[in-house]
């Protein structure tokens, strides 16, 4: 029998399968390679644009800045040459036998000028009249809204320092002669929020400011249970009050709401600044020391003396040893739609 002639076969199934899982490696191997290669320049190329994006908003916001100076410098400019005007104007007038009716219609488009210079360095320097209108305030969120606005300041001796210890010292060193009013910062500190808070009640509101410790009295004599005017004489007179007055003794925070119920009509806003919780009722307690829990009595029993549908307002300044009244306050100005503010030492 004659054997059969072997083909040659130059490519066999093993060496086509070697060749293909060749192939698929090598593809692999490419495929990573390529996605970490576009991926590293694809993050190259966001932060750069992310860089040159920032330095953009930051060459706007410069020119935005320059432009705001340059216009702030031409209207004080024109604002200094037409007081000038002004100025000059009043000397003349002094001077006997001139005429200025010639110069009426002058002057008085030098006084709209004055105003409407006046209005655009305020919005210059404190932003446009939106973000500073009466009633509610954009910057604190206290409102301003009603016809009557009450003040009760913390007149206690806790309002000398933001320290029980200090202020005990201040206290003594003021009733000696060895320090005056002025040297209590904290206290200084109060009466700026009470010129800022009558400074934004509204030309057509009446206000009141109480002073308060274990007794309530009124800043200006003989006002107790009146509403005042927004007379700027008035407005001096609540402010000469505040400053010659030191701060003493305990506080009762039953004392001064119970005096809320006496104005008539009733007040449509109270604003309440003071450093913690009461020490007191409406009678000094026989013991030295007072519990936080006697504190929290002290407070909750205050609070049922404000009449309905009032809402309280407060502004808590800092007080070494009362966690609790943060938290009570809070919940007053929440359950009476008001406000609670703890303000920066550089505020107003």
């Amino acid at each position: 029998m004659m054997r059969r002639e072997r083909r040659n076969i130059a490519f066999s199934l093993s060496f086509l399968d070697i060749m293909a899982c060749g192939f698929g490696a090598v593809t692999l191997l490419f495929i990573i390679l390529s996605y970490n290669i576009e991926d590293d320049v694809g993050s190259e190329i966001m932060g750069t644009a992310e860089i040159e994006r920032l330095e953009d908003d930051l060459v706007l916001a410069q020119d935005d800045l320059k432009k705001t100076k340059d216009d702030l410098s031409i209207a004080q400019t024109s604002l200094e040459a037409a007081r000038e005007k002004y100025n000059i104007l009043e000397i003349q007038d002094q001077i006997p036998k001139v005429d200025l009716s010639q110069d009426a219609d002058e002057y008085k488009t030098l006084e709209t000028t004055i105003k409407e210079l006046e209005i655009a360095l305020i919005e210059l320097e404190e932003g446009p009249a939106q973000e500073r209108w009466y009633g509610k305030n954009l910057m604190t969120g206290l409102d301003f809204d009603g016809q009557r606005i009450l003040i009760l300041v913390d007149g206690s001796a806790s309002m000398l320092s933001e320290t029980v210890q200090e202020g005990i010292q201040l206290g003594f060193a003021i009733k000696s002669g060895q320090a005056v009013i002025e040297d209590a910062k904290k206290w200084q500190w109060v009466v700026k929020t009470v010129i800022w808070l009558i400074a934004n009640i509204g030309e057509n509101t009446s206000f009141q400011v109480y002073l308060f410790n274990s007794n309530a009295v009124p800043t200006v004599a003989d006002t107790l249970g009146q509403w005042l005017s927004t007379d700027q004489l008035v407005k001096e007179d609540v402010v000469d009050g505040l400053k010659a007055y030191i701060p003493n003794s305990g506080t009762s925070l039953e004392t001064v709401f119970s005096e809320i119920q006496s104005l008539d009509p009733r007040p449509d806003r109270v604003f309440l600044l003071t450093d913690g919780l009461p020490t007191q009722g409406r009678t000094k307690p026989k013991k030295y020391m007072v519990s936080p829990s006697d504190r929290r009595k002290y407070f909750l029993n205050a609070v049922e003396q404000i009449p309905s549908s009032v809402p309280m307002s407060t502004i808590l300044y800092p007080l070494d040893g009362d966690p609790e009244a943060a938290l009570l306050y809070w919940k007053l100005a929440y359950d009476s739609r008001g406000s609670f503010i703890t303000p920066s030492r550089d505020w107003p």
